[in-house]
């Protein structure tokens, strides 16, 4: 009986503890839990907790993107509403340009085109969402970076076309100093005067006969025939020549729309055409010394054309200037002329250049000067000290020497562009909010396909990558000075304008634009990187954090365009003009915007929604694996509790039994 009770009482029966087991059960019974306490399972509520942490991330960023969905949604049925709005411009553009309608009936069409910008400006102002804008440019492009063109305002029209009338010119042109071998020169073309066959230009030409066998009315004329046939090269639209006061050619010329580029102006220019004579080929040969004496030393300029010399060309020997004439008008005075008869002779033009220096020779105080050859080897000119001139001597031989006839164009500057709308350039940008801590040694900037190259060491990747001196650099502020002294040192510096600046996050600002007379219609500027890892903090468009970690990787940029009518090139549309039609791109590229805009939207969309499906599907696999951590099997804890119950019940029943026993019944017990 007594090792009954023993064992009762012992090991084999968990009497110990009954009472903290049954608490404990009990607990995971009401929280349905497994691990209430750290001490219940140590590495369990590590793993638990982190998970824990990870699941509400997850409900969060699926929150998160549900939200960025509506946004979406929000700035796309606005885009919508802005799309209708294009598509009714283009039904009253189209409308207006039919002859049918006459002016007053436009102008009631315009009243409804004024209303619709109006309204594409209050969508871009007013869309917004939890008070965020989301139209207006600040959260990605809002400047129209092309050509635009605006009113002029001297155009006294309340709705005139804003369409360039071409640069203007205006001025005069004296023709009784035009003869053989002048040229008129306007922008770039040249076109010489030739009475004779024989031009001196590669340009275009101008047959005239010489004033003296013509009247001013036909040279005006001839010199109007020959621009109206050419139009500069089809660059003008526009040519106007009469007769003013005296022997005066009153000019006016207008460049063709499509041409013009920003500040351009018209330019004329009359001079003489005179060829540039070749003397690369000189040699000089030293004295002879001989005793005592050193003979004269000697200047040859070898292969020299001798078709170069026409009339006006001026020869400079040693400051003595003589002048080759064929007219009989020459600027100098006479015994300084070199007079040929016919100027196309070779023979004669060799022959009086050489008579003509051979009676300067004394004057010069030389031994000789020659000019021989023949047409087809070419000619030398040669000259020769005097003997016995002791020491090295200087030669000063130039061609076409004071060669301008001062040949004048007076030209009307206040009637140039009277009543002609202005162009406007609006320059292209790129500008971003770069760590410059994150770039190193071989970290490359690519600007519009240029690389500059980061290095401290002299060792570059490609030996045809831009320097940026970093070797000298010890902050941000310093990197992003190297950065850009090498680009205005660059190449592209003429192209584009590179600014720096420094915000409080100790982060830089670094802002690209065009040049004013680089910029081109519907210009973008790119800026991208390589061997350089979260360098790039973009400062316009939003981020939606869509994940439960740090990280790029869990954040989604979205960049809005903006929708106001100067943005989307709309804004001075009319239909009052005969040219309604000309609006029609503008509006079609508009279009083309909003379009551009909304599949950016839409596109992120899509992304948002299998983003907030895989957060789903992720949030409720960790739920079901937490869960098997952390979650108690009701089962085995009710068995578990009923257990503890039956075994505390056993042990009050045998200590109840063992207090009912007497001392005789223990007595016989222990005899026994």
């Amino acid at each position: 009986m007594i090792r009954i009770i023993g064992n009762l009482i012992g090991k084999d029966v968990p009497f110990n503890n009954i009472g903290i087991r049954q608490k404990r059960a009990s607990e995971r019974l009401s929280s349905g839990k497994k691990i209430n306490h750290a001490a219940d399972d140590v590495a369990g509520i590590a793993i638990s907790q982190t998970m824990e942490a990870q699941i509400r991330g997850l409900e969060k960023a699926e929150r998160n993107a549900l939200d960025g969905i509506s946004l979406i949604q929000t700035a796309d049925g606005a885009l919508s509403t802005v799309h209708d709005i294009l598509n009714r411009m283009v039904e009253l553009t189209v409308q207006a340009s039919n002859g049918i309608y006459t002016m007053q009936d436009r102008e009631k069409m315009q009243k409804e085109i004024n209303q619709l910008i109006e309204e594409i400006d209050h969508i871009s102002s007013s869309t917004v969402f939890n008070e965020k804008k989301l139209l207006d440019g600040s959260l990605g492009d809002s400047e129209n970076l092309i050509f635009s063109k605006t009113l002029s305002s001297t155009s006294g029209v309340e709705y005139k076309a804003a369409v360039s009338e071409g640069a203007q010119w205006e001025g005069s042109i004296n023709l009784s100093e035009i003869r053989d071998g002048v040229i008129l020169k306007i922008n770039d073309t040249v076109y010489e005067f030739d009475s004779d066959g024989n031009t001196n230009t590669n340009g275009k030409v101008i047959n005239f006969t010489p004033l003296s066998n013509s009247t001013l009315a036909d040279l005006m004329k001839e010199i109007d025939d020959a621009l109206q046939a050419d139009m500069l090269g089809g660059k003008l639209q526009n040519i106007e020549c009469s007769l003013g006061s005296g022997s005066n050619l009153n000019i006016k010329l207008k460049a063709v729309d499509n041409d013009v580029k920003h500040g351009e102006l018209l330019s004329v220019f009359m001079g003489n055409s005179i060829p540039e004579i070749d003397t690369t080929n000189q040699e000089i040969e030293e004295g002879e010394v001989i005793g005592p004496f050193v003979l004269g030393s000697k200047l040859t300029i070898k292969n020299i054309d001798l078709s170069k010399f026409v009339d006006g060309t001026m020869i400079n020997i040693n400051g003595n200037i003589y002048e080759v004439d064929s007219d009989g008008e020459y600027d100098l005075a006479k015994d300084n002329v070199i007079f040929i008869n016919d100027i196309n002779d070779a023979v004669e033009k060799a022959t009086k250049i050489s008579d003509k220096l051979e009676e300067l020779k004394t004057i010069c105080g030389f031994d000789s000067i020659g000019f021989w050859g023949d047409i087809n080897s070419g000619f030398e000119f040669v000259i020769k000290y005097e003997d016995f001139h002791v020491g090295d001597q200087v030669f000063d031989v130039k061609f076409n020497e004071n060669k301008d006839k001062n040949f004048s164009v007076a030209v009307d500057d206040s009637k140039r562009g009277v009543n002609t709308p202005e162009i406007k350039l609006q320059q292209a940008r790129k500008k971003e909010l770069i760590d410059f801590s994150k770039v190193s040694d071989g970290s490359i900037f690519i600007v519009d396909g240029n690389k500059f190259e980061f290095d401290n060491d002299g060792v570059l990747s490609d030996p045809s990558n831009i320097l940026v001196d970093i070797s000298s650099s010890s902050s941000t502020s310093e990197m992003a000075a190297a950065f850009k002294d090498a680009f205005d040192n660059s190449a592209i510096a003429s192209d584009y304008i590179l600014s720096v600046s420094d915000t409080d996050e100790g982060k830089t600002i670094v802002e690209v634009s065009s040049s004013a007379a680089s910029t081109f219609n519907g210009q973008r500027i790119s800026m991208e990187y390589e061997n350089v890892e979260g360098l790039r903090y973009d400062e316009v468009g939003l981020f939606l954090q869509v994940g439960s970690n740090s990280g790029d990787v869990n954040k989604m940029h979205l960049r809005i365009d903006s929708a106001s009518a100067s943005y989307l090139g709309v804004a001075d549309v009319n239909v009052i003009s005969d040219e309604a039609m000309s609006n029609i791109e503008n509006i079609y590229n508009a279009i083309d915007k909003v379009s551009f805009n909304r599949s950016n939207l839409g596109a992120a969309q899509n992304r948002l929604e299998s983003i907030q499906r895989s957060l789903s599907i992720t949030n409720e696999n960790l739920s079901v694996s937490k869960s098997r951590i952390t979650d108690a099997d009701m089962a085995k804890e009710l068995m578990d509790l009923i257990k503890e119950n039956v075994l505390e019940q056993s042990a009050q029943g045998i200590l109840s039994m063992t207090m009912n026993f007497s001392k005789d019944t223990v007595q016989q017990l222990i005899q026994n």
